[in-house]
Order: C-alpha cells, then sequence, then structure tokens
C-alpha cells in the first residue's frame, strides 16, 4: 500500500487484454487505511474481439503455359475469417513469373467476415514447374497465404 498525502491525487492506468472474445466487466477498489472511511469503486467493462484471420482462396495451379506467353488471369478471393477489421491490405505473389493484377484488396481495409478479390496472371520465362506463395498482410503481418504454381513448356511444346 502506497500512502496519499491529504489533498493530492493519484493516477491508476488500467489495460484490458482479454483472454476471450465477448464482454468482461471488472470493479477497481480503491480503499482508504482511515477507520469508516469509503472506499472508491469504479466500474470497468471492455469486450474482447477476436484478430484478423484472413483466408484466400483460388486455384492452386494455374495450368500450362509457354515460355513468354501471358496464362489466364485467375481470381482469388481474400476472406476476413476473424471478428475485426483489418488495416489497409497489401496482397502479393512471391515468386517472379506471377503477377498481380485487378486487385481490389491492396490499400483497402477489410471488415470481419467480408472479402475482395485479385487476379494473379502467370507469365513464364523459362520451362520447368514455378512456385509462388500468395500473401495478404496487413500492418506489416501476413495473415493468410497460398502456395500455387504453374508448369512452363517451351513454345515447341516440350518441357
Amino acid at each position: 500500500m502506497v500512502p496519499l498525502a491529504p489533498l493530492t491525487t493519484c493516477a491508476i492506468q488500467v489495460v484490458f487484454k482479454p483472454a476471450a472474445v465477448g464482454t468482461r466487466g471488472a470493479t477497481l477498489t480503491v480503499a482508504d487505511a482511515t477507520a469508516g472511511s469509503t472506499p472508491a469503486i469504479a466500474t470497468l467493462n471492455g469486450t474482447g474481439y477476436s484478430q484478423p484471420s484472413l483466408a484466400i482462396t483460388g486455384a492452386a495451379n494455374l495450368g500450362t503455359v509457354q515460355v513468354g506467353q501471358a496464362g489466364t488471369p485467375v481470381t482469388y478471393t481474400v476472406t476476413n475469417a476473424g471478428g475485426t477489421a483489418t488495416a489497409a491490405l497489401t496482397v502479393a505473389a512471391a515468386g517472379s513469373e506471377f503477377s498481380i493484377g485487378s486487385d481490389l484488396c491492396t490499400g483497402l481495409p477489410l471488415a470481419a467476415s467480408k472479402t475482395c478479390t485479385f487476379a494473379v496472371t502467370f507469365r513464364p520465362t523459362s520451362t520447368g514447374v514455378k512456385s509462388a506463395l500468395l500473401t495478404a498482410s496487413s500492418g506489416g503481418t501476413t495473415l493468410g497465404n497460398l502456395q500455387i504454381q504453374g508448369m512452363a513448356v517451351s513454345p515447341d511444346g516440350g518441357a
């Protein structure tokens, strides 16, 4: 217990850090050691929400494309299955032969239970199986991803 001189004040900081989703309540009681004094009581309330949780859905295989050609763009959907909105989103394809186009996600927040879409085009520069990791990030944190791939063949049809 820390004594407080008469006619002075102190500050009490309370941090709400819920362990579960839902409304929570508590009571803060500050007692005076003086006999017969009435404690100061404050009612505290807060609501815990689940964090944003993103899922990227769409075709994992973008098919077979000739080297130097562009495949048909494939549309992907980002869904926020969490209980709160994200900050502005960024979608990316980590793989130089896959590019993002028709992006209705990047730069916008995504509310809980809502979706947005973007398209990916596979444009291979050499033969073989190529892969990329699609990511959806908010505030610098990756919240969802999907591994994709495509097969690149030479213009004469060989791998």
